[in-house]
């Protein structure tokens, strides 16, 4: 447990009002007045947490500054365990509405925690400033400055960037680019050098096409707001009321055209971006970036031949390529690896599968829910024995039993830094063995059925030779 001597010496601390629940989360708080409040959680948050906790900080808000007082936040973040999105949905999506917050400054945050923050500040804009130090004494320099005039010190330098194979260094740059700034500055932080073009170039096309988006989606409610006004003087205009009216059914119902327009546009926008990241995920992990083409197709083939509707099976192929996902956060030492992992590092490795979910679950219906439910599940088994949660049978989702057989065909036909390319022979002398096992038997089945399907798509895509 905290005690009163891990708060800065200019903070008073506040036991009345500390958080704890029966999973192990604490949260201290301490205050400075006039307006600075301070909180220091440890543990782990969970959903019902990141609710809890904010009450108990609000209620200290309402008891030491009152209603009417703008206020600072401090949230040291340095002993909150390693749950990346559940601590920014407690201590950011959770904040947007407390009254009068006029900043929020992070201290402590790792690298992906702070990836997660700083997303969220880029297309949540959120009602109060952010900013992330290095230390407490500088954070609560950074908290005074931002309640008072909302301009923080200048922040320390990010570091520099080495390796695009490096998770941490590619975090760090998707962190650092200001995707919710229009123009083409908000990439001047990717690196020239040539190892980080293929980066950059990926990461151009995406801040393209998100400038074009937001830029579309900022003058469509500035129409909104203005139709709305007319709407408002329509009363006052009553000899006029039917005129004004038939022209804002107009308007409405070109409105709807270009909102069509405009969310058909934002679906392609996200598979240009899946795609794009899939091919930096298997860069990294040293596969080739005709591997996340191939398991789509695979996978769309399978869902068509279980009766799965033509749009499910291509949001299915959409989705695909992001069922890696979580290896962005596995160490390179490990991914990279070239014999066997020991039980230590094979327990992070599985630990991709739920850090996908948990990178992915933002979505919960449409193309993001499909990527995250395949990036949870491709790696559970028909018995029960796979990972991450041993689900069996039918308890696995349908998308994530498509996607395992797609990805196991086709990475043991693949050489990867562990082991050489299977020959096809022993590839589906193994299928056969794992029917029931690894596999649901019915895909088994369609799969052998029209293996020559399979095979044309494995030769559309060839991996390059070095």
């Amino acid at each position: 447990m905290n005690s009163p001597t891990d708060f800065p010496e200019s903070l008073a601390p506040e036991p009345d009002f500390s958080y704890r629940d029966a999973a192990g989360l604490e949260v201290h708080f301490a205050v400075e007045r006039p307006g600075i409040l301070f909180a220091q959680p440890a543990g782990v948050f969970t959903a019902e947490s990141g609710i809890a906790w904010v009450e108990n900080l609000l209620l200290l808000v309402e008891a030491d500054f009152g209603g009417g007082m703008d206020w600072a936040l401090l949230i040291d973040l340095s002993r909150v365990s390693q749950r990346e999105l559940s601590t920014r949905l407690a201590c950011f999506d959770r904040l947007k509405a407390a009254p009068r917050l006029r900043a929020c400054a992070y201290v402590g945050a790792t690298r992906l925690m702070r990836f997660m923050l700083e997303l969220g500040v880029a297309f949540q804009s959120p009602p109060f400033a952010v900013c992330f130090e290095a230390g407490v004494d500088r954070a609560l320099a950074a908290a005074r400055a931002l309640r008072v005039s909302g301009t923080a010190p200048a922040p320390d330098p990010r570091p520099a960037l080495s390796d695009p194979r490096n998770s941490e260094d590619v975090l760090e740059l998707f962190a650092a680019v200001a995707w919710a700034q229009g123009g083409g500055e908000a990439l001047s932080v990717v690196p020239n050098a040539s190892p980080w073009r293929p980066v950059a170039d990926a990461m151009g096309l995406i801040k393209r096409d998100l400038d074009l988006l937001i830029g579309e989606s900022r003058d469509r409610l500035r129409q909104l707001r203005s139709d709305l006004e007319s709407a408002r003087k329509l009363g006052e205009r009553r000899e006029r009321a039917l005129i004004e009216s038939e022209r804002l059914s107009l308007r409405v119902e070109e409105e709807g055209e270009r909102r069509l327009a405009l969310t058909q546009d934002r679906v392609r926008q996200q598979k240009d971006l899946l795609f794009a990241l899939g091919e930096i995920i298997e860069s990294r992990s040293r596969e080739t970036a005709n591997h996340i083409h191939r398991v789509s197709a695979y996978a769309r083939h399978l869902a068509l031949l279980c009766g799965l509707p033509e749009r499910e099976a291509t949001l299915i192929f959409h989705a695909a390529p992001m069922h890696d996902a979580g290896k962005l956060a596995i160490p390179d030492r490990i991914l990279s690896k070239p014999g066997p992992l020991d039980a230590d590092e094979r327990r992070v490795m599985e630990g991709h599968a739920r850090l996908g979910y948990d990178l992915l679950r933002g979505g919960s219906r449409g193309l993001l829910g499909t990527a995250s439910v395949i990036a949870h599940e491709h790696h559970e088994r028909w018995n029960g024995k796979g990972y991450p949660r041993g689900l069996r049978g039918d308890a696995i989702h349908p998308y994530g039993r498509l996607a395992a057989l797609a990805d196991v065909f086709d990475a043991l036909g693949s050489d990867r830094c562990y082991k050489k390319a299977w020959p096809l022979e022993k590839i589906l002398a193994l299928l056969h063995a794992e029917r029931g096992e690894q596999f649901e038997p019915r895909l088994i089945d369609l799969f052998f059925k029209n293996l020559g399907a399979f095979r044309q798509i494995r030769d559309a895509y060839p991996d390059e030779v070095a």
